[in-house]
């Protein structure tokens, strides 16, 4: 990734730049000068979010970070200097308006798009053109309601974490296929509610995770602990359509979205807080 970010957008972002707070116990994953820190990639991953207003899956984070970590390990200094640029603009974003926002959001895109069409090897614009081209992709339809790849993807990590929140076992590809299968069949049948619920349901993910990885209430986080438990998904078990409709009820989230948005996080605007990780 020899330039993640533009150089002329960064200049502008350099003049309303206010800081960015950074621990010193930041974990870092590439050693060197500069170190390649946990919070930069996390910041890279909050800015290809911002772009295409949507939310990384788990499995889409990891893959992502494996491949940073190979490449940010063979790269220079002046290479990581650059990858390091998105710091300080993802600081800069809280402190912008909704216009301001919505310019650097259209000006970035453009960015990696003339990125993904030029520099096909780059992991970021990998990632990027892979959710443009596949994620977005509609596979059920009824009416003004729009379920996309990425939603059934978040919602497959969803049931795994249901049965093992703790330490979720992630379903395998056939397994997923399987789940997917089972939802387009009785898509048909299911309630306007659970449509809805199912079509965005990436983004209900990532709040869900947001309030389960920042919630320290040990009493909270068990009460949910049960209401995970009655809907009868077990670990690697491949859950039929009577426990997936029982998954897509808000009563087993619905506190959780509201306990996320009291930590500051949003469903698909860019977040005032950066100390508030969501993986």
């Amino acid at each position: 990734m020899k330039k993640v970010l533009p150089v002329t957008f960064l200049l502008v972002i350099a003049l309303i730049f206010t800081g960015v707070l950074l621990h010193a116990e930041e974990k870092i994953i590439v050693p060197g000068e500069p170190p390649i820190t946990a919070f930069a990639v996390d910041c890279h991953i909050r800015l290809l979010e911002f772009v295409l207003s949507t939310r990384l899956t788990v499995v889409q984070k990891d893959s992502f970070l494996a491949m940073i970590t190979e490449e940010c390990s063979g790269m220079t200094k002046e290479e990581k200097e650059d990858f390091l640029e998105a710091v300080p603009l993802a600081g800069s974003l809280p402190d912008l308006d909704e216009n301001q926002l919505g310019d650097i959001q259209s000006d970035l895109e453009k960015d990696f798009q003339k990125t993904a069409a030029e520099a096909t090897e780059d992991v970021a614009a990998q990632l990027f053109t892979r959710l443009q081209n596949e994620s977005f992709k509609h596979v059920l339809e009824e009416g003004e309601i729009f379920v996309t790849v990425q939603a059934l993807e978040g919602f497959a990590e969803y049931l795994a974490f249901l049965a093992q929140p703790d330490q979720a076992v992630r379903y395998d590809a056939t397994a997923t296929a399987a789940i997917n299968d089972t939802i387009m069949k009785n898509f048909a049948t299911m309630s306007k509610e659970d449509k809805e619920a199912l079509e965005d349901f990436h983004i209900t993910w990532y709040m869900i995770r947001a309030a389960w990885q920042n919630t320290e209430d040990k009493n909270k986080k068990d009460a949910w602990r049960k209401t995970f438990a009655s809907c009868g998904i077990k670990s690697g078990e491949i859950p039929d359509f009577t426990k997936i409709k029982a998954a897509l009820s808000d009563k087993n989230y619905g506190e959780m979205l509201d306990e996320a948005s009291k930590f500051g996080v949003e469903p698909f605007e860019w977040a005032s807080n950066l100390a508030v990780r969501v993986w």
